[in-house]
């Protein structure tokens, strides 16, 4: 629970938790490129569905709700030579799971996504965060999902 000052008001934010996704080890979290992007939210979005055992539970967790987001990208700096695994924008990292987490990963909805909610308008709050590593086996892509619920004080 955290207090943020908007203005004069102060509102307290409530999370309820719906669920994690965390896929860590062996998985190296992706910026969007042109050329690359939808290949890349496919990766990731299959590799979410493969990892994730509970997505179901999940999915209907967050059905209708609106939502919240702590995501924390793991990046490996294990190799100091190997700056393409660690020195990422933290706007084009988020870019991607932003799209892969709705029903469809784009406007035209020929590509479906996690279905987790409609679109990404339910999302209100979102927090993100990279976090340097040292192996391969710590890095990832962890994403919290809470219930956003605002309540005057």
């Amino acid at each position: 629970m955290g207090l943020f000052s908007l203005g004069k008001k102060k509102k307290e934010l409530a999370k309820m938790s719906l669920g994690i996704i965390s896929i860590r080890g062996d998985f190296e979290p992706k910026t969007a490129k042109p050329q690359q992007e939808v290949e890349r939210k496919i990766e990731l979005r299959d590799t979410i569905r493969r990892r994730i055992n509970n997505l179901n539970e999940i999915r209907e967790n967050c059905k209708e709700k609106k939502m919240a987001l702590d995501i924390c990208f793991y990046l490996n700096k294990e190799r100091i030579e190997d700056v393409s695994r660690y020195e990422k924008d933290l706007d084009n990292l988020m870019k991607i799971v932003m799209d892969v987490l709705p029903d469809y990963m784009d406007k035209a909805e020929k590509n479906e996504g996690l279905g987790l909610f409609k679109n990404d308008n339910l999302v209100y709050d979102i927090h993100a965060a990279k976090e340097f590593v040292f192996s391969k086996d710590k890095e990832g892509t962890e994403i919290r999902l809470s219930e956003y619920n605002e309540k005057n004080l």
